[in-house]
């Protein structure tokens, strides 16, 4: 079984990142950002309550778009920029992590925006987008079964049709 990935993660509403961790004293050091100080929490307590923060990469592959795509929906003003991490030694600026929110709002807005010209009839054609309970399988690392149609397309199973 995979482990759940703690480098960032939001305690909060405030980004993480996560400096030590020791399982057998139940510890987990993380450096607060908006803080700009080390905080110390009980692992049990960080695992129960936090949310996973994801990078710009991985925000693309779950709303199915290309990196640069997120990029453009940003300075657009489509998204709101997400929090910006910095390095701790050095200052310098670093990477730009979603919480769990940001990504639910990126996969809403790529879901309702139009692709390609603008139809005569005003009718929205979207690229392909997952929908909203596949994204929540995905961030909560569940499993998403599918079925197969009859005309050979695969479908999440709780869509599946009845048989």
């Amino acid at each position: 079984m995979e482990r759940k990935k703690f480098r960032y993660f939001y305690i909060n509403g405030k980004l993480h990142k996560m400096l030590r961790l020791n399982r057998a004293r139940d510890e987990a050091v993380a450096w607060c950002y908006s803080e700009h100080k080390t905080r110390i929490y009980q692992w049990s307590d960080v695992r129960r309550r936090a949310s996973r923060g994801f990078t710009i990469g991985e925000v693309a592959e779950i709303v199915m778009r290309t990196t640069r795509t997120i990029q453009y929906y940003i300075e657009w003003g489509l998204i709101e920029k997400p929090e910006l991490t910095y390095s701790l030694s050095t200052g310098n600026t670093g990477i730009l992590i979603f919480s769990e929110e940001d990504v639910y709002k990126v996969r809403d807005i790529t879901a309702s925006m139009h692709q390609g010209r603008p139809r005569n009839d005003g009718i929205i054609q979207a690229a392909p987008t997952r929908s909203k309970q596949e994204v929540y399988a995905l961030l909560k690392h569940d499993m998403v079964l599918y079925a197969k149609n009859k005309d050979g397309t695969f479908v999440p199973l709780y869509a599946a049709e009845e048989w």
